[in-house]
């Protein structure tokens, strides 16, 4: 027997309260299934315009910090380049510089040995030991100028200025003596 006709039969056999009370029952469900849908259906387009704001606000923000990230980024690009390359000869252009003054300067490379072993930046560093005497203020800023305008990277670590005698013309005239350690960078290969 189909089972359209047992459904058919069933249905018959059922008093007219019971057929509607069964009806009503399938509509109920039927409207409970489409709330159903259209809650997921709801939750997933909040959960994705909700991603879509999220997306959209950290695409503000890379707009608005874009050129401080693009400037900051050529400036560490500038700085490993001068780094990169710095085949400068300290010593001989601390030298050079200064007999361009019109003074003299012993220049003494630190023991590399004794320097930090630790360092993992990646950055080879060579100190030296300056020492200046008899120099005027004026050369003295000068040749500081030189150093601290060079492409290199030449960083003072530490100066002493001692007066040696006191002449006759003035405090601008008393000879300076010097002591300094400077320290120059270059990224290891």
């Amino acid at each position: 027997m189909p089972i359209t006709t047992t459904v058919k039969s069933k249905w018959m056999e059922l008093q007219s309260r019971e057929r509607v009370m069964l009806s009503a029952m399938f509509f109920v469900l039927f409207f409970l299934g489409l709330f159903v849908i259209y809650v997921l259906v709801s939750q997933s387009f909040e959960a994705g315009a909700a991603e879509i704001e999220q997306y959209r606000d950290a695409l503000y923000y890379l707009e608005d910090h874009q050129g401080p990230y693009a400037k900051d980024k050529a400036e560490k690009a500038q700085l490993e380049d001068r780094l990169r390359n710095n085949d400068l000869m300290v010593g001989h252009y601390l030298s050079q510089t200064a007999e361009g003054l019109g003074f003299d300067v012993s220049v003494k490379p630190k023991d590399p040995r004794k320097a930090s072993t630790a360092d993992t930046s990646g950055a080879e560093e060579q100190e030296f030991e300056l020492t200046i005497k008899s120099v005027q203020r004026d050369p003295l800023i000068n040749y500081l100028y030189d150093i601290a305008k060079n492409k290199a990277p030449i960083i003072i670590r530490r100066m002493n200025i001692r007066r040696t005698r006191a002449t006759g013309n003035g405090p601008d005239d008393t000879p300076l003596t010097v002591s300094m350690t400077v320290v120059s960078f270059k990224l290891k290969d």
